[in-house]
């Protein structure tokens, strides 16, 4: 028994509606499947007929964006599972609006120079409740401004350091986020703690027992990387996750659905909580 616990649909920024990911789980060969957009949080039954389908059990999620201010860093949480929803589409509602205001100040900018308009990127975005830089990119590239999603044009526009049109999306602090979360009965998880640099800031959230897991395989990580994070997550009683971080068409790397999984034992403490 395995299952991807982290996996992202059209309705944030992957390129699949969300009953695609679950027949891709079928043929992966997969028994669970987390669809865990960012900053999104439906309904806990909007999977289970097509999971039923497909002969996969669907797990409710979201992946929650939230900030180090002291660091300085970005931080992703994983949260599954939430008892009580409210305060969690709450914090990923404000997000969105947030990202929303963001991606349209950069249509508009990316407009100026290029040959698109804002209800060009509103209709590559029509099925999430925000702008990203990929549905703008994706505007991009049906106009015939590029060819790929991450390339030199994406570099030019949206590289973090250097981007002419990169606007930030305000995300709430991670000691207030997580709280929240916990207190919504949700699991939380530390997600790919190695993409934003997060080690230390995962060893504080430790102490203060602010975790109900460590996501150890996943496609950004090596293997040594995975085998600390697993002996971490042991030593301090954590659940230890896994996922492919699935964007279909849109991810930044390959990572085929099901690339990277929990096992049978991580599930089970999952569901166990």
């Amino acid at each position: 028994m395995k299952g991807d616990l982290h996996t992202h649909s059209w309705l944030s920024d992957g390129s699949n509606p969300p009953e695609r990911l679950f027949e891709l789980a079928a043929r992966a060969g997969l028994d669970y499947l987390a669809v865990t957009d960012h900053d999104r949080l439906e309904a806990p039954d909007r999977d289970l007929e097509a999971a039923q389908r497909r002969g996969v059990q669907a797990i409710w999620g979201t992946e929650v964006s939230a900030y180090d201010f002291q660091r300085k860093r970005r931080v992703h949480i994983l949260c599954y599972l939430p008892k009580d929803p409210a305060p969690v589409r709450a914090i990923c509602d404000r997000t969105s609006q947030s990202r929303l205001e963001a991606g349209r100040e950069m249509a508009r900018l990316v407009g100026e120079r290029y040959g698109i308009t804002l209800p060009d990127v509103e209709q590559a975005a029509v099925h999430s409740n925000s702008i990203f830089k990929q549905h703008i990119m994706q505007a991009l590239m049906e106009a015939g401004y590029s060819t790929q999603m991450f390339g030199p044009l994406w570099q030019e526009l949206f590289d973090t350091r250097t981007g002419s049109c990169v606007r930030s999306c305000p995300q709430p602090d991670v000691w207030e986020v997580l709280p929240v979360l916990r207190s919504s009965g949700g699991i939380c998880v530390l997600a790919h703690p190695y993409t934003y640099n997060s080690i230390d800031l995962m060893e504080e959230l430790i102490s203060r027992g602010l975790l109900d897991g460590l996501e150890v395989w996943s496609s950004k990580s090596t293997p040594e990387q995975e085998a600390y994070l697993l002996s971490r997550a042991e030593e301090a009683g954590l659940i230890p996750t896994g996922g492919s971080d699935f964007h279909g068409s849109t991810a930044s790397r390959v990572s085929p659905l099901g690339s990277a999984f929990a096992p049978e034992r991580s599930i089970e403490l999952l569901l166990r909580r």
